[in-house]
């Protein structure tokens, strides 16, 4: 966050946390000494135009995963990766020469069922 687009990660920032407490991510409670309480990180990431002007910056902000403990926070882990049934749909797009699009989905991670709480620090500056 020293760097020169600074501003442009900072408005970012805000905007995600805006999001979050949009869809209502969290609340915030009292912390007591059972609680695994993880670290967060941000990722920041500059989008640009083909032309390489600055498109927009994005922030996420990430659970720092890597400190829960298992059978604490945790049971099962799972890995995102592509089914064989968007493969085919793949390969018959491109046979078939369908129009594909790209999309992007704003706080993806929201709409995944979870069945513990996850206790994580709040950011700095917030």
């Amino acid at each position: 966050m020293s760097g020169p687009d600074k501003a442009g990660y900072w408005e970012a920032m805000k905007a995600e946390i805006l999001t979050l407490i949009k869809l209502k991510a969290w609340k915030v409670v009292l912390l007591s000494l059972e609680m695994n309480v993880l670290d967060l990180t941000w990722a920041f990431k500059c989008k640009r135009y083909p032309d390489g002007n600055i498109w927009k910056f994005q922030a996420r902000f990430c659970c720092r995963g890597d400190q829960q403990v298992h059978r604490v926070d945790y049971f099962d882990m799972f890995a995102p990766v592509v089914s064989w049934t968007m493969v085919r749909i793949l390969i018959l797009s491109v046979i078939l020469r369908l129009d594909t699009k790209q999309v992007e989905y704003t706080c993806a991670f929201l709409h995944a069922p979870i069945t513990k709480d996850v206790y994580v620090h709040m950011p700095r500056g917030f």
